[in-house]
């Protein structure tokens, strides 16, 4: 089970915590068309700065991406389109993008969920990442996981969804 709970509750009961939100967004587009994808991105691009926003901190201070690919070709490279914008800036290191749908599929619209869940997980135990295997143009402010990175202190989740819709949660590990 996940729960989500104010820390000062869990930590009264007694709770395991495995991470933080530290940051959330949503955006909602409309498309006649349910399986229309905003080639723009600017769903995805809106929640994302939501997120942000709500954090207080900017784009550099992510060290990985949990990404919503699903292996649609068309929504996938959206996705990627939006994040080499977003996450433009120098950094000492690439943010590193994974994601576990890949492993799961939607799982009747619960990916979003299961990437939340797997990614406190991976936060909390510091594993290294899912491997991403994709023969796509990358800027070098981002990369794919090679299986060896780990998801660091500060992750961004991401679901982007084929009705114009895009919800994004910042996660923080809990030390």
């Amino acid at each position: 089970y996940l729960v989500l709970e104010d820390l000062e509750a869990a930590h009264a009961r007694g709770a395991h915590v495995y991470g933080l939100i530290v940051g959330w967004g949503s955006c909602q587009g409309t498309f006649e068309d349910p399986y229309e994808v905003d080639e723009n991105g600017l769903v995805l691009i809106d929640s994302v700065n939501q997120a942000l926003d709500t954090a207080g901190i900017s784009a550099s201070q992510i060290d990985s991406i949990i990404a919503s690919a699903n292996g649609s070709l068309n929504k996938d490279a959206v996705e990627l389109r939006v994040f080499a914008k977003l996450f433009n800036e120098l950094r000492s290191t690439p943010a590193i993008i994974t994601n576990f749908k890949h492993i799961l599929g939607e799982t009747l619209g619960a990916g979003g969920a299961f990437s939340t869940t797997l990614g406190a997980l991976y936060l909390k135990a510091g594993d290294a990442l899912p491997v991403i295997s994709a023969d796509l143009p990358i800027p070098a402010n981002l990369a794919f996981s090679t299986g060896r990175e780990t998801a660091g202190t500060l992750a961004l989740v991401s679901d982007l969804g084929y009705h114009g819709e895009s919800a994004t949660l910042l996660l923080r590990k809990y030390e």
